[in-house]
C-alpha cells in the first residue's frame, strides 16, 4: 500500500496544485501512525502535539506522530493547527464555551504570528483552513468579547479571496454537501456576525454581495440563508442579495431558498411575493427533492391562503395554469395540512384552503379522465404525466384524510375533523369518482373513521366509490380495500343497524357487497348472508 500511496504525493511547485496536496494529506493523515514505517510518509503526517493542546483546551488531542528531518518553525505551526483543528471537530455543530473560544483566539493569534515564517504552501493552506473554522465558530455566540468579534471579522474577511473550497461541475449547484474550504467558511461567519451592527461595515456588506455569486453553490445557499441577520443591520444589502440571486441563479436549490427567505422571514411579505414572481419566471418544474417551482408554490399558497395576499393569490392561478404534477404542489398540499388551514377556526382561512385545493384537483382531474379515456394510444410521455397527475390527485385525497384525524389511533374525530368533512363535500366528491386504487382508499378510510358521526353521508360515499370506480381501478380486487370496506360494513351492521330501514340505505350496503363478490371475495358473500339474516 505504501508503495502505491508514495507515487500520488503532488508536485506543490506545480500552479493549481493545493487541491489535489490537500488530498493527499487526507490521505497520509489517515494511516495508522503504528503500522506506517516508509519515512517520506511518516514525515508528509502531521504533527499534533497532545501536550500543548491540553495545556491550552480542556478537551483530549491526538497522540503526535514523530517526524523525521522537519524544520522546527513548521513543526510549531502544525501543533497550532491541530489545537485549532481539534477545536473546530469539539464544536463542529455547536456554541464554544467562553473559556475554549478565548483559548482558541490565543492559539489563532499564535499561528497567524508564526505563518509569516514558513515556505510550506500546504502548511499556510492547513493554517488558513483551521483559522477561517475557527473564526466561524466564535461568531456563533451572541456573548462573544467584542475584541473576538472583530478578529473573527478580519480572519473572514481574509477567507473570503481564498481558492478553497475548489470549483467544480459537481458542486456549482447545492445538493445538501458542504465543500470545506475558508470561503464556506466566511459564508456562514459573516452572515452570522452581520446581526451584530457594531461588527458590520462596508467591507462585510461587499463580501456578502461577493459570495452571492460564489461558484460554489453551498456557498450561495448560505448567503441566502442568512440574509435575515443581514437585514438586522442593512436591510438594502440584504434585499439587493436576495434580488441578485433571484434574478441571475441558477440552481434549484439557491432559488428555492431565496424564495423562503425573502416571503417568511424578512417581515416584508409584499416585497417577498414581488421576489417569488420574479423567481416564477425563470423557474421549471422537475422531479428533484428541492425546486424553485415547488417552492414558490409553497409560499404563494400560505400566503394566500393564511393572508390573503393578493399578489400570491395572482401568482397561484399562473401556476396552476402553467405546472400541474405532484412534485411541484406536493410540499404546498402538505404546508396547508400541516399549518392547520384546514381545519383554522378563521372561516375564511378554511375556504381559502379548500378552494385552492379545489382549483389544484379539478384540471389534475380532467387531465385524468381525457388521458385515461386515451391511454391504448397514449405514448410513453403521456402515460408518465398520467402518472404524476395520479400522484397529484392521490396526494390531495391524503391531505385530506390525514387533516380529518387519519392517523388510526382509535380516538374519536374532534369536531373541527368532522367539520372538515363536511365542507369537503365538493371537493370529495369529484375525487371518489376517480378512477385510482389509492384515492379511493384514502376516502373510504376517512369514511371509515367518520361512520358514528356521519354515517348515512358515509354509507352513500362508499357505496359511490366501489360501484363508480371500485372495479375501474383494481380497489374490489385488493386485499387492502376488501378488509376496508368490510370492517365498514360490520360496524354499519352492529352499531347503525336502524339506518339500513331506509331500503335507500340497505340498497346501497348491497351494493357494496356485491361489487366485492363480482370480484371474487368470499367474506362478501358472508356479509350479504348475515344482512339476509338480520332482515328476515
Amino acid at each position: 500500500m505504501e508503495a502505491a500511496i508514495v507515487p500520488l504525493r503532488p508536485d506543490t511547485s506545480q500552479e493549481g496544485s493545493q487541491a489535489q496536496t490537500r488530498r493527499y494529506q487526507v490521505l497520509v493523515d489517515a494511516l495508522s501512525g503504528e503500522h506506517v514505517t516508509d519515512p517520506s510518509l511518516t514525515a508528509d503526517k502531521n504533527a499534533r502535539d497532545t501536550g500543548a493542546a491540553a495545556e491550552r483546551l480542556s478537551w483530549p488531542a491526538v497522540e503526535p506522530t514523530e517526524t523525521r528531518e522537519q524544520d522546527p518553525a513548521d513543526a510549531e505551526l502544525r501543533k497550532l493547527i491541530a489545537i485549532l483543528s481539534s477545536f473546530a471537530s469539539t464544536y463542529l455543530n455547536g456554541t464554544a464555551t467562553p473559556e475554549d473560544t478565548a483559548s482558541a483566539e490565543h492559539t489563532a493569534t499564535r499561528l497567524e504570528a508564526a505563518l509569516q515564517q514558513t515556505q510550506s504552501s500546504l502548511i499556510r493552506a492547513q493554517a488558513e483552513d483551521a483559522l477561517a473554522r475557527a473564526a466561524e465558530i466564535w461568531t456563533r455566540n451572541a456573548e462573544t468579547p467584542p475584541t473576538t468579534w472583530t478578529h473573527a471579522r478580519t480572519l473572514l474577511l481574509a477567507s473570503t479571496t481564498s481558492p478553497r473550497p475548489e470549483p467544480t461541475p459537481e458542486n456549482a449547484n447545492f445538493d445538501l454537501l458542504l465543500p470545506q474550504g475558508p470561503r464556506a467558511d466566511a459564508a456562514r461567519g459573516l452572515g452570522q456576525l452581520a446581526h451584530v451592527p457594531a461588527q458590520y461595515s462596508p467591507e462585510v456588506a461587499r463580501a456578502l454581495l461577493a459570495l452571492a455569486a460564489d461558484p460554489v453553490g453551498a456557498i450561495r445557499h448560505t448567503v441566502a440563508r442568512l440574509t435575515p441577520l443581514v437585514a438586522i443591520s442593512d436591510t438594502d444589502t440584504a434585499w439587493e442579495i436576495l434580488e441578485c440571486l433571484a434574478a441571475q441563479d441558477g440552481d434549484d436549490a439557491v432559488l428555492a431558498a431565496v424564495v423562503a427567505t425573502a416571503c417568511f422571514r424578512m417581515n416584508d411579505r409584499q416585497r417577498g411575493v414581488s421576489l417569488l414572481t420574479t423567481v416564477m419566471g425563470r423557474a421549471t418544474p422537475h422531479s428533484s427533492r428541492e425546486t424553485a417551482a415547488s417552492a414558490c408554490a409553497t409560499a404563494a399558497g400560505l400566503l394566500w391562503v393564511h393572508h390573503a395576499t393578493p399578489e400570491a393569490g395572482t401568482a397561484l392561478t399562473s401556476m396552476i395554469t402553467r405546472w400541474l404534477d405532484d412534485s411541484t404542489w406536493a410540499d404546498c398540499l402538505h404546508q396547508l395540512r400541516v399549518s392547520g388551514a384546514l381545519t383554522h377556526d378563521n372561516d375564511t382561512v378554511r375556504q381559502r384552503a379548500l378552494t385552492l385545493m379545489q382549483q389544484i384537483a379539478e384540471p389534475a382531474l380532467d387531465k385524468t379522465r381525457h388521458a385515461l379515456a386515451q391511454r391504448q394510444t397514449s405514448t410513453d410521455a403521456e402515460r408518465e404525466q398520467l402518472k404524476n397527475t395520479v400522484r397529484l390527485l392521490d396526494n390531495i385525497a391524503s391531505q385530506i384524510y390525514f387533516a380529518s384525524g387519519g392517523d388510526p389511533d382509535n380516538t374519536p374525530p374532534t369536531e373541527p375533523e368532522v367539520r372538515l368533512v363536511d365542507e369537503a363535500e365538493p371537493l370529495i366528491k369529484p375525487l371518489s369518482a376517480t378512477p385510482v386504487a389509492g384515492v379511493a382508499h384514502h376516502l373510504v378510510e376517512m369514511s371509515k373513521r367518520m361512520i358514528d358521526q356521519r354515517p348515512q353521508q358515509t354509507l352513500l360515499t362508499v357505496r359511490d366509490i366501489v360501484t363508480q370506480v371500485g372495479a375501474q381501478s383494481g380497489y374490489t380486487t385488493d386485499t387492502l380495500g376488501v378488509g376496508t370496506c368490510v370492517t365498514f360494513v360490520e360496524r354499519i351492521l352492529a352499531d347503525h343497524r336502524s339506518l339500513l330501514r331506509s331500503p335507500d340505505n340497505l340498497t346501497a350496503l348491497r351494493q357494496i357487497c356485491d361489487a366485492f363478490i363480482d370480484a371474487g371475495w368470499p367474506q362478501a358473500h358472508k356479509l350479504v348472508f348475515g344482512i339476509e339474516q338480520i332482515f328476515r
